[in-house]
C-alpha cells in the first residue's frame, strides 16, 4: 500500500462518510482503472487518498479516512463506490 500523502486532518475533513454512504445518490469514493503497475488510484469527494493494489488497500484507506466499517461496505457496495474500468476484481493493467 503507497498512500499518497495521507494526513491525520483527513479523517475530520472525511468523517461524514458513513452518513454519505446511508443517504446519498452518488458514490463518494471513485476506484479509478488500473494503473501500468497494476494500482487503483482511490478517491473520496475528488480528493486522491492513495495508489491501492487491491481489495485490502481499499479498505485501509477508508478506515482512515473515518469510516467505521470499512471492509462492510466495500463488500456491500450498493453504490458507494464508483468503480472506474473493472470492478474490484482487477487490479492488474
Amino acid at each position: 500500500m503507497r498512500p499518497a500523502g495521507f494526513a491525520r486532518g483527513r479523517a475530520s475533513r472525511i468523517r461524514s462518510l458513513h452518513d454519505r454512504r446511508m443517504n446519498s445518490s452518488s458514490a463518494p469514493v471513485v476506484v479509478h482503472p488500473p494503473g501500468s503497475d497494476g494500482g487503483r488510484r482511490v478517491q473520496v469527494d475528488g480528493e486522491v487518498l492513495g495508489v491501492a493494489y487491491g481489495v485490502a488497500d481499499l479498505v485501509e484507506f477508508l478506515r482512515r479516512a473515518g469510516l467505521e466499517d470499512a471492509e462492510g461496505a466495500v463488500a456491500a457496495d450498493k453504490g458507494f463506490i464508483e468503480w472506474r474500468g473493472e470492478g474490484p476484481g482487477e487490479w492488474i493493467a
